[in-house]
This record gives C-alpha cells, structure tokens and sequence, in this order.
C-alpha cells in the first residue's frame, strides 16, 4: 500500500473534485499570498514590476559596504518572464536572466540591435559604469555598431625578453 504522501493526497483531491475547484483553489491562495507579501494590497492592483525588481550590484559591493550604494544598480520594476526574452528575475538579492540581448545578422551587424544591463565597464569611475542601465530597463536598443565612438583603448604588448 503505497504510503499517504503530499503528492498521493493532492492527485486524490483533484480526481475526486471538480478540476475547476481545484483550480479556483489554488488560484485563490496564491492570490491570498501574494495580497499579503504585498501588504494586502488586491491583487488586481500588483504589477509585474512589484514583484520583479533589479537587484544587480558590483562584486565588490559586499566586500565594501560604505561604497554599496554606488557599487549597486538602483532597484527598479521590471518587464518579462521567464517565457520572454527580456527575461530578469531576482530573488534574495541573486538575480538570473539576460543581462545582454543582441539581435544582429553576420555579415549585417551595422544593422544590429544590442540592449546592456549597466554599462562597459565595471570601474565605478568609468562615465560608463551604468550608462546603459536605463535603456536596459525600458527595453531600448543601441545600435549593434556605435557610430558615434567617444573613446577608444590601444593594447601595446611589451616586448619578449
């Protein structure tokens, strides 16, 4: 006799009631869990961008608290969904998703599209640190090729010894 597990119970409950009870059931408590993590708020009033907010920041940013808050990419509301491209989900301060989005064609890439979460660099000085943050966050896309170069770095080796 196979033993009484949440899983057995949760088939039994659906086979032996109404499909659409079930479902109403689980909808409503979801519902009724989401008002509260939201301070009661009805559900009808929740926006996706609630729920799903930036949480990106420097590596360094928990090594040195007192530069946290420039180190950290301001806590905004979101588009998307795992099923989309502008896939972003964070939780618990992890986040996940695309952080770069490139549409370009070979051969055709002064067509190209490209959208970045911050920016190029990763020095916090760096006029583009987070240049490209709110572009990334309402979905905008630059040109793949920039035309408009405003700086350039040249690599010299050393020689061989």
């Amino acid at each position: 006799m196979p033993r009484d597990s949440a899983q057995t119970r949760l088939v039994t409950y659906f086979f032996t009631r109404s499909p659409c009870h079930f479902l109403r059931s689980v909808l409503t408590k979801s519902a009724q869990r989401l008002s509260r993590a939201h301070g009661g708020r009805s559900v009808a009033d929740i926006r996706w961008g609630d729920v799903n907010r930036v949480e990106m920041a420097h590596p360094f940013a928990d090594a040195l608290p007192v530069l946290a808050s420039f180190l950290t990419m301001p806590r905004t509301g979101l588009a998307g969904c795992p099923q989309c491209v502008r896939y972003y989900f964070a939780e618990n301060g992890k986040g996940s998703g695309a952080n770069a989005r490139m549409v370009v064609a070979p051969g055709r890439e002064a067509d190209g599209l490209m959208q970045m979460a911050a920016g190029q660099s990763g020095q916090l000085l760096s006029d583009h640190y987070a240049d490209q943050q709110s572009d990334w966050v309402a979905g905008r896309s630059s040109p793949f090729r920039r035309a408009d170069l405003t700086g350039s770095i040249m690599l010299k080796p050393t020689s061989l010894r």
